[in-house]
């Protein structure tokens, strides 16, 4: 039966000696037929099977002998930036993961029968890959890995999935250099192809995919919707605020305790959120949209003053109080006046228009005002980390002042499809860096939930990664993959180990339940014996079979003539193993990857390295030389269309 056989490719290619036999015996008699007197036609007419038998039979071998071949050397993938669009274009219902095969249980058969001889053997001879390098069959000899994976299955070709499976969560994992911004490369052209809005969040810039995705958004004319956080380059940065996103204020007070140490004792942390939720809702009562900047002042200043300019404010919205409140409005003298705000409020409006926000800073002034300052220091040094240097006017930006810098809102990205490259600029520092990343990604919870409530008719999905995974997600990032399905709100993780997700999210069960929402795993070359184990083991099990040979010889006989017995045995044993071996895994050669689709559909796939011709990569100019001169940009997030790209000579157009 067909599924018993045991597919021994690694043979040596004897068809070779076969087809040669077989030519020199053709031209030997054609020869004879020539230049002899045994019938010319006979033997010539002989010769042509001859020939025709050598040519099957080099054919045959060089299967075998290019088979072997592509264990140790692939060509590369031809494939340019304008290729991939038009692949996306082509096919707006599918998605491109690269060029590749279904990993069957063959596959598995051949991986272990490969790992169970040595390979120095199985290469063919040096004239032989000569030939194929002159042809352009071989690729850079200087990828890290092994390319042998790539041979276990059938002939790779583009592997395409329906897009409707891409708009869920998936992972990218593998180590440092293996190609996971590559992998998320090909992804972000699609995602812009088809439209989506985009948000990438990178703890250190990655040259290539801010020029991928700018010069894709270029080529969609698209580019004025580009916008590139970076507070290594100040000047050059789009201004961003963490906190301006919420439907409810205690969204923003989760948002910014989450940044505070795991190890700080519960006491704390809730007196120090409960002073947040308080100062927060005064900000947000007197001008509607907080900063790190607004908040980190208003902790630092006089707490009477700011219920003098929140009361008052709040006061003169109604006929009874606002007379009075505009007179006390001019008061110097805080406590006599906060006294008196009290009371106006307490008799006129706590009974029909009590606001949470009053309320609460009244509880806070009849408390000790020291205590206050002294316990909400624990999320001070947060705050000066976020609001020092350039970062103050990158994270705490003002509407309406002459920075030209633009101010970019998550939500606004989202509606007008555009695409915001974080980088977080961890190398820097990367403290900071990872609190920046944990406050973008709390904004984007936020909008997922504004997109789920109220979704706009023009709402297209929003693409969301995040490169080192480890040095940003928190639990706002497991609520982003847990319950975001119905926002259309697709998040991509790459990661190293997953011992760096377990020491972020504080454990093995969180990780795991992060890794579990991921419905599609890509890993590329993992960096630790637990990360394989982990993967290798999500993929599932199949069944390999082993020949088992027995030999046995007695030299006493059972017969008086014979002088010894002697037995051979064969058979075929199944043995369960690894469907993707922990071998494999740390085999994969750069830009190679197993990928887990749902319904552990496994593919063996690689991805083309994409270069960006230099015209098109992102200019990183700076918006003004002084940072509060004249505004000299377009309102960028009005979607004004730009100009139609032109490609220089010799590429596609």
């Amino acid at each position: 039966m067909k599924d018993r056989l045991i597919e021994a490719f690694w043979r040596p290619a004897y068809e070779v000696f076969a087809g040669l036999a077989w030519f020199l015996a053709s031209i030997t008699t054609a020869l004879y037929g020539y230049y002899d007197n045994f019938g010319l036609r006979f033997l010539l007419l002989a010769s042509i099977p001859m020939a025709c038998i050598g040519i099957l039979r080099l054919w045959q071998g060089n299967k075998i002998l290019s088979l072997k071949s592509r264990l140790f050397s692939l060509p590369d993938i031809k494939m340019n930036l304008y290729d991939v669009i038009m692949v996306a274009k082509q096919n707006p219902e599918m998605i491109y993961y690269g060029h590749g095969f279904k990993w069957e249980q063959d596959s598995t058969q051949k991986a272990n029968d490969f790992n169970a001889r040595k390979a120095g053997d199985m290469k063919p001879h040096k004239l032989y890959q000569w030939l194929r390098h002159l042809l352009g069959s071989t690729g850079n000899k200087f990828i890290k890995g092994s390319m042998y994976l790539h041979s276990m299955g059938a002939k790779e070709k583009p592997v395409f999935k329906p897009v409707a499976d891409r708009y869920t969560h998936r992972s990218v994992g593998g180590t440092t250099g293996t190609g996971k911004g590559r992998v998320m490369a090909i992804d972000i052209i699609q995602a812009i192809v088809r439209n989506n809005a985009c948000l990438m969040i990178d703890p250190k810039q990655d040259k290539m995919c801010v020029d991928t995705a700018y010069a894709t958004m270029k080529f969609m004319n698209k580019e004025d919707l580009f916008f590139f956080f970076n507070p290594e380059e100040p000047l050059s940065s789009v201004r961003i605020n963490p906190l301006a996103n919420f439907s409810e204020v205690s969204q923003l007070t989760d948002r910014i305790c989450s940044l505070m140490d795991d190890n700080t004792d519960a006491f704390y942390k809730n007196y120090t959120w409960r002073g947040l939720q308080v100062i927060l809702s005064g900000l947000v009562l007197l001008d509607g949209q907080p900063t790190l900047y607004s908040l980190k002042r208003t902790i630092e200043s006089d707490l009477l003053q700011f219920f003098h300019k929140v009361g008052c404010h709040y006061l003169k919205q109604f006929k009874s109080t606002s007379k009075v409140s505009a007179e006390l409005a001019l008061e110097t003298d805080y406590k006599k006046s906060v006294i008196k705000l009290i009371g106006l409020y307490e008799t006129h409006l706590k009974k029909d228009f009590s606001h949470e926000a009053i309320e609460g800073l009244i509880n806070l002034i009849r408390q000790d005002h020291s205590k206050f300052k002294e316990l909400m220091q624990n999320i001070m040094p947060i705050l000066e980390m976020l609001t020092q240097g350039d970062l103050k006017e990158l994270l705490s930006p003002e509407e309406g002042d002459s920075d030209p810098r633009p101010i970019v809102n998550l939500k606004k990205v989202s509606d007008s499809h555009g695409f915001l490259y974080v980088n977080l600029a961890s190398l820097t520092d990367g403290t900071v860096g990872s609190k920046i990343g944990e406050l973008i990604v709390g904004d984007a919870v936020s909008v997922a939930g504004r997109r789920h409530s109220s979704p706009l008719a023009s709402q297209a999905p929003f693409f969301f990664w995040i490169d080192e995974a480890a040095e940003v997600v928190n639990e706002k990032a497991v609520v982003v993959a847990n319950k975001t399905r119905s926002a259309d709100l697709a998040m991509t993780l790459a990661f190293q180990t997953m011992g760096d997700l377990e020491n972020r999210l504080g454990g093995k069960a969180p990780a795991q339940m992060l890794m579990g929402n991921m419905n599609t795993k890509s890993q590329l070359r993992p960096g630790c014996s637990f990360t394989s184990e982990f993967m290798s083991s999500d993929m599932g099990t199949t069944k390999i079979k082993n020949i088992d040979h027995g030999h046995t010889t007695q030299s006493k006989a059972m017969r008086d003539d014979l002088d010894f017995n002697t037995s051979y045995n064969k058979s075929i044993t199944e043995t369960e193993v690894p469907k993707v071996s922990t071998s494999s895994l740390n085999a994969l050669a750069d830009l190679h990857y197993f990928c887990n689709f749902p319904g552990s559909e496994i593919y063996k796939l690689r991805v083309p390295y994409i270069p960006i011709p230099k015209h098109l990569q992102y200019p990183r100019a700076k918006f003004t030389n002084d940072p509060h001169g004249k505004r000299d940009t377009i309102d960028v997030m009005s979607g004004a269309p730009a100009g139609k790209i032109n490609f220089v000579e010799g590429e596609p157009a």
